[in-house]
């Protein structure tokens, strides 16, 4: 796939022309169905070895993706060594499948809670969550000033939901302009923007497994072009599908969004890109805040 560029129309934006897009679909259908034959052979030992290796994720798995642009992460590590509160945001779609709340796990910005303000004791920092399930780019564009930019987030975390390529490639423009846009109005308020890619939900159909993927490399070069820090959740997600075996125990019960233990590996993923995964940790980072 490294070898599809975006046809730009405009100096600033990320465009898939229809062709381009028809060509990219074909591509990417053939790569799944790929790897659908090889998958289907699969032993129940490797489905059994997956569900086991749900506490004890290789950290090659969290390491690997030659788009996890984590070398541009720096100056959110930055903010995490300065004594100054830092505000975090999670904004976009909150991979829950239904919005009851009714859950008696953390989510992926409870597990950043937990671990920025607790673990590392950075009690005067801030996380915001103000995701809900299936917003969209375009909702979340339409209402960012009030639901994002009014908290001034230092770091906005954005992620993108499964539901964002269901109308196929012709809302693609508008969700590639949606997010540009995002991202500059982050910017401009003085804050980082992080995009997040969604994994391929598994009760995908293989034309909306195509559509979710095509989105996906869209987010990768809006990433690339616009040289945003972008965590590669799905293909994190993809290697260890392909190197363990089946990671149905990762997702709820419809197979759409990330479960407890999807969402929990989603956060790990957020702390190897920033340096906060225990074996990393540093005295500095283990200092009380309380009287600095």
């Amino acid at each position: 796939m490294g070898s599809v560029v975006p046809v730009r129309t405009r100096p600033t934006r990320l465009c898939y022309p229809l062709a381009h897009t028809s060509r990219l679909r074909r591509m990417l259908a053939i790569k799944l169905a790929a790897g659908a034959d090889a998958t289907s052979g699969a032993s129940a030992d490797a489905t059994e070895s997956a569900s086991r290796y749900d506490d004890q994720w290789d950290d090659r798995a969290i390491a690997i993706g030659i788009h996890s642009c984590g070398h541009k992460l720096d100056d959110v590590r930055n903010r995490l060594r300065r004594v100054e509160p830092v505000t975090w945001l999670f904004a976009g779609d909150s991979l829950f499948s239904d919005g009851t709340g009714a859950r008696d796990w953390r989510s992926v910005a409870g597990h950043f809670t937990n671990r920025i303000r607790w673990e590392l004791r950075r009690f005067p920092d801030t996380v915001v969550t103000t995701a809900l399930p299936g917003m969209l780019a375009h909702e979340l564009r339409a209402d960012f000033e009030a639901r994002c930019l009014r908290f001034q987030p230092d770091v906005a975390f954005l992620f993108v939901g499964p539901l964002e390529s269901a109308a196929g490639s012709a809302r693609l423009p508008d969700y590639e302009q949606a997010m540009i846009d995002m991202i500059g109005q982050v910017r401009q308020s003085g804050g980082i923007p992080v995009l997040n890619t969604t994994p391929m939900p598994i009760d995908f159909a293989d034309s909306r497994r195509v559509d979710h993927q095509v989105y996906t490399e869209a987010t990768r070069g809006i990433a690339a072009e616009h040289d945003v820090p972008l965590i590669d959740h799905s293909q994190r997600w993809e290697w260890v599908e392909s190197h363990i075996g089946s990671l149905r125990d990762w997702y709820d019960d419809d197979g759409r969004y990330p479960g407890e233990a999807g969402h929990m590996q989603l956060a790990r993923a957020i702390f190897h890109e920033l340096e906060l995964l225990p074996q990393a940790e540093s005295s500095e980072k283990q200092r009380s805040w309380v009287s600095a």
